[in-house]
């Protein structure tokens, strides 16, 4: 019975998705550096699947991972904003305001590279070898090979902003930006070509309509499973995890 089960369970975990057997992996890692610092508790964390449990507690589960993964974006977007110079409550009270305007949020990020040809110029960089020549009515003379280089010197810069908005891309009803930075060097090259392109854009976004959704004037989060409503089969299919996930 003993081989039995141990050959199950090594065909469970092969037939396990690789994305799923990641992140067990980074959860075992998690919980073995939790339970050195919990070493005098009676209660130690375990993985879910390998605690008893009942139905009922996996919808209990389903609702903090949601809650967590809420409260931990939500806080992320603020130190982004900490970060750029504003003020927490400052910044809260703005997503509250974003969150209550019930339009489709999005968050988007927008980073532009730069390269600008500055000036061209010539320098003379000496030899280090010394040519000497004797003449009997001169004596001796030394000579050395100066060579002459050309420089092209540019303008390299890097800015990046993170923002959200509502409303279309081209045309946003309300913004409100998050953190962004600019910077610039310059760079010697001997090639009169670019050393990257003038101008490079990338931008990206998701939306986040759904998470301030449940963003609240207070810092508590608390994100419930409606388990009447038609639509919540079970705790992986219903309308919370599905928007969640999506």
């Amino acid at each position: 019975p003993e081989a039995r089960s141990g050959q199950l369970a090594f065909m469970s975990y092969h037939n396990t998705p690789a994305s799923a057997r990641d992140l067990e992996i980074k959860v075992n890692s998690a919980l073995e550096a939790l339970r050195k610092t919990l070493d005098t508790e009676k209660q130690q964390p375990v993985l879910a699947s390998k605690q008893e449990h009942t139905y009922d507690d996996k919808f209990a589960l389903a609702e903090s991972l949601c809650s967590l993964v809420v409260a931990s974006c939500l806080r992320q977007l603020e130190a982004f904003a900490a970060d750029y110079g504003a003020r927490g409550p400052e910044i809260r009270a703005d997503l509250v305001k974003l969150a209550a305007s019930k339009k489709h949020v999005t968050l988007a990020m927008k980073s532009v590279e730069t390269c600008k040809f500055l000036r061209k110029a010539d320098r003379e960089i000496p030899s280090t070898t010394k040519l000497q020549t004797t003449s009997s009515e001169k004596g001796t003379t030394e000579s050395r090979v100066v060579t002459t280089i050309t420089e092209h010197f540019w303008q390299v810069g890097h800015g990046y902003e993170l923002f959200l908005y509502t409303g279309a891309a081209d045309q946003p009803a309300d913004m409100l930006r998050l953190a962004g930075r600019a910077s610039s060097c310059e760079v010697i090259t001997r090639s009169d070509r670019y050393p990257i392109p003038e101008r490079n854009v990338y931008a990206g976004e998701c939306s986040v309509t759904w998470l301030l959704s449940h963003m609240k004037e207070e810092r508590d989060v608390s994100v419930r499973l409606d388990r009447n409503d038609s639509a919540c089969l079970t705790p992986r299919r219903n309308p919370l995890v599905n928007d969640a996930l999506d």
